[in-house]
């Protein structure tokens, strides 16, 4: 072999160093990409959890609410925006039903609202709720069990007292009404910034599902003395929340006041009570007037002091 083509193979081995320096790293980058990719996508991912919540309303509408959550730092914290798929199941198959996606509002809560009547009246009912897997969040799922119970609630007047009669029963498979006993009613009126319990501690359901709440005579009303009273169960392990609710003439009528345009007190200054006014206005006439009376006296006794000054030189 001789120099030329000694040469030519060392620049050849050059040359086939410098491809492979520059190309190496892009292969290699290239049979990376897809476990960086999987790395980063699960690093992004987060957590969802549903905190689910069954409502029935007057016997009438039931609500499915679902709170999607997720944990930042120490806290769960709401989420908007994510999509929660609904679902019940029964014992009866026909009333096995898809009830759709809905989306979690500002305040992480998705909601679903549908007739009692659909549901069955017996057995368990089981609620189920799913976010299905993202670039944001993992697969999750979630379910509730809950009976179909029915709280039958009156509102009457007897002797000049108002009481809440409440029945709460359950059905068999045969139509057959069961009464739920040792159930806890609370007693609630509507207010501007959430609702304020009027009812004793405890009012417990008696073996027949029966419970008899005395209405306080002291709650203040509207002008008609009108009051949304809600009657609820609440976060029951079988069937929920129970919520009747209905407007009533129970509470202390509002008066309103003549006496807004009358000079009172705690009226604004042009409407403060005329004794007031010529009192404070004497007083501080007094008080300027002796002021006033001072500063004269003193100019007096300067103009004094410089004629008896002059008086004397002359």
């Amino acid at each position: 072999m001789n120099r030329i083509e000694q040469y030519k193979i060392f620049f050849l081995g050059l040359f086939a160093m410098f491809i492979f320096l520059i190309s190496g790293p892009v292969i290699l980058n290239g049979q990376n990409d897809e476990p960086k990719s999987t790395q980063k996508k699960e690093q992004v991912q987060k957590k969802a959890r549903i905190q689910l919540d069954y409502y029935n309303s007057n016997d009438q509408e039931y609500i499915i609410k679902a709170t999607v959550k997720t944990k930042e730092g120490r806290s769960y914290v709401n989420v908007p925006g994510v999509p929660v798929q609904f679902a019940i199941a029964a014992e009866i198959e026909e009333y096995n039903v898809d009830l759709g996606e809905i989306v979690s509002d500002a305040s992480g809560v998705a909601q679903f609202t549908g007739n009692v009547s659909d549901l069955p009246r017996f057995g368990i009912i089981t609620i189920k709720t799913a976010i299905a897997e993202s670039a944001d969040f993992k697969k999750y799922s979630k379910k509730l069990e809950v009976q179909n119970a029915s709280m039958v609630v009156d509102y009457v007047t007897e002797d000049s007292t108002n009481l809440i009669k409440v029945r709460c029963f359950t059905t068999d498979s045969t139509g057959e009404e069961v009464p739920i006993d040792d159930l806890d009613i609370k007693v609630f009126v509507e207010r501007l910034f959430g609702e304020l319990p009027v009812s004793d501690e405890f009012n417990e359901t008696d073996d027949d599902g029966y419970v008899e709440i005395v209405f306080p005579d002291n709650v203040n009303g509207t002008i008609g003395g009108l009051l949304t009273v809600v009657v609820r169960v609440e976060d029951h392990d079988d069937y929920g929340n129970l919520v009747n609710q209905k407007e009533t003439s129970w509470g202390i009528p509002l008066i309103n006041n003549d006496n807004a345009n009358a000079r009172l007190l705690w009226a604004g200054k042009y409407k403060a009570p005329l004794a007031l006014v010529i009192l404070i206005n004497g007083v501080l006439g007094v008080v300027w007037g002796m002021i006033l009376y001072i500063v004269i006296n003193i100019v007096r006794i300067f103009r004094i002091g410089k004629a008896t000054k002059s008086t004397m030189q002359t």
